[in-house]
């Protein structure tokens, strides 16, 4: 800062002498310090030669320091809301690409809710931290997770005579037919979500079962039909 030329400037954090300089002979002083934390109040004063002292000038230590990137719980696409840790008090928004989805205040441990509404599996979402003193962290980059299991496939019609089943379900699925327990056959559904299962010839009125596993591991309900004759 500036004061009188050749004055002795100190600083202290309340009796704590942090740092002492002279001024040069235009007035401009150097003092250095330590880091010091956020709010703290730091008092700065100035003796000239003759060993008269200033008052002193108090300032407090600005908070130029960004929160770490948020810590962002499990996102699905059944989530209607985004919860994690940041700084306590610090706003969190989050958003998809450039839109804004939602935002909230952590509480004084740091806690925080945003509600939002469910996305789509896949979806990458951004999730920032601002403090009081305006400073925003890194974003935290997470993808909604796929819970959403697959509809129940469709089944074409088996008959005694057939050595596949066939149907439609979501592209890329595990398609398992069952008897009782008894696994028949497995097979992946094309991009198109049409599936081919190979098995072994069945007896007319044996039931069937055929689920759809997706690739995130969510299983369908069972299709059940019966072999025709």
């Amino acid at each position: 800062g500036k004061t009188e030329a050749g004055a002795t400037v100190t600083v202290k954090a309340g009796s704590k002498t942090l740092g002492t300089a002279t001024a040069n002979s235009k007035g401009n002083y150097t003092v250095k310090i330590k880091k010091q934390k956020a709010g703290t109040s730091l008092s700065v004063t100035a003796k000239d030669k003759a060993g008269n002292t200033s008052k002193a000038k108090t300032v407090k230590v600005a908070d130029k320091t960004a929160p770490s990137a948020p810590s962002v719980n499990t996102v699905s696409d059944k989530s209607t809301a985004i919860a994690g840790k940041t700084e306590a008090g610090a706003k969190v928004t989050v958003k998809s690409g450039s839109k804004t989805l939602g935002t909230a205040t952590a509480n004084s441990k740091g806690n925080y809710t945003v509600k939002i509404k469910k996305q789509k599996a896949g979806t990458s979402l951004s999730v920032t931290a601002k403090d009081k003193a305006g400073n925003t962290s890194k974003a935290k980059n997470v993808k909604v997770a796929d819970k959403t299991a697959p509809s129940a496939p469709s089944v074409n019609t088996v008959k005694s005579s057939s050595t596949k089943v066939t149907g439609k379900t979501e592209p890329s699925a595990k398609i398992t037919v069952k008897a009782g327990s008894k696994t028949l056959g497995t097979a992946t559904a094309n991009s198109k979500g049409n599936y081919t299962v190979k098995i072994k010839k069945q007896k007319a009125g044996t039931s069937l079962s055929v689920t759809a596993k997706d690739k995130a591991g969510n299983t369908s309900k069972a299709k059940t039909i019966k072999v025709k004759k």
